[in-house]
């Protein structure tokens, strides 16, 4: 096999893998970009979100013109992404979290507040739809005109400064360690931090594609959303094609620089110039053993320097 097409295959290989990885759509769960059941496609054309992967990169937009949306993170937060969202509140901007059993109390201990996610799984026996894990929840008081669904939502435990916005109904109930305790529970509340404001909700799944047109699920996101729309995608933990993709977003930035553009050029020119040399030499049939085999009298250094002008020219 020729060196050259040892290099051609490993191109095909390349593209390929790129092409694949880079247009199949991720399925991970609360994925911006995912159309199933379980993603968020319809939130995604619904906001037209700036997709958010560093939190410190907050600090590049206006506050009092945003709303960041975080929707169920289960990847911890450092003390550098607990003072940027804390910024970001202080200067005005608004941020709904989303959460049930994730990582959503570590950012809210590190704001220091004192509301938290209970963690207790929700249901209501009577007004629910479909089963009782997908509570419906009628006596609102926040922007809605009907009501809201949950999918296996949770609850939260109200601390100072935090004021209900929606609850379950009182036939809800929650068991939980203490065994089965009934509603109302809060479920929405809005948190004044500096400038800005907080809102909770206790159920990561209320946007997915599968829920958004459930109730007023979506009117509730029309009321919330002010501005620029912005959404964390970078504290969830991705599956391998996603995190492949991401890798391919920071290559593809790479290569915009001017610099890195002249240099892959230049790479390719060589490469070019090294396959054309080896297909030439290639080219060239090695006669010294066999002209030594009809004339051994001759010499074979001779032969061999001729050869070598021959592959030059």
């Amino acid at each position: 096999m020729k060196i050259r097409d040892v290099y051609f295959g490993l191109v095909l290989l390349v593209v390929g893998v790129v092409v694949v990885g880079g247009f199949y759509p991720a399925v991970d769960d609360l994925w911006v970009e995912n159309p199933g059941w379980n993603g968020l496609s319809t939130f995604y054309h619904v906001v037209d979100p700036v997709r958010v992967r560093d939190l410190e990169e907050l600090a590049g937009f206006g506050p009092l013109n945003c709303t960041l949306f975080m929707v169920g993170p289960s990847r911890g937060f450092s003390v550098g992404d607990v003072e940027a969202v804390s910024a970001f509140l202080e200067d005005g901007g608004r941020v709904v979290l989303l959460d049930d059993f994730g990582s959503g109390n570590e950012l809210l201990d590190g704001l220091g507040l004192g509301t938290r996610f209970d963690g207790g799984l929700l249901r209501d026996g009577v007004f629910f739809d479909l089963v009782p894990e997908f509570p419906r929840l009628l006596n609102y008081s926040y922007g809605v005109s009907e009501e809201l669904v949950l999918n296996y939502g949770s609850v939260l435990e109200v601390g100072p400064g935090a004021r209900v916005l929606i609850s379950s109904t009182p036939l809800s109930y929650v068991n939980g360690s203490m065994g089965v305790v009934g509603g109302p529970f809060p479920v929405m509340v809005r948190v004044g931090v500096g400038e800005g404001v907080l809102f909770l909700v206790s159920d990561s799944s209320l946007w997915l594609n599968s829920m958004i047109m459930r109730g007023d699920n979506r009117a509730l996101l029309d009321d919330v959303l002010v501005g620029v729309a912005l959404v964390d995608v970078g504290h969830s933990y991705p599956t391998r094609l996603l995190a492949f993709q991401w890798m391919l977003e920071d290559v593809y930035g790479i290569l915009a620089l001017a610099e890195v553009r002249y240099l892959v050029g230049v790479l390719l020119v060589l490469l070019v110039s090294r396959l054309r040399f080896e297909e030439d030499s290639e080219s060239v049939p090695d006669f010294v053993g066999e002209i030594l085999n009809q004339h051994p009298e001759w010499s074979k250094e001779q032969l061999e320097w001729l050869r070598e002008q021959q592959r030059k020219k």
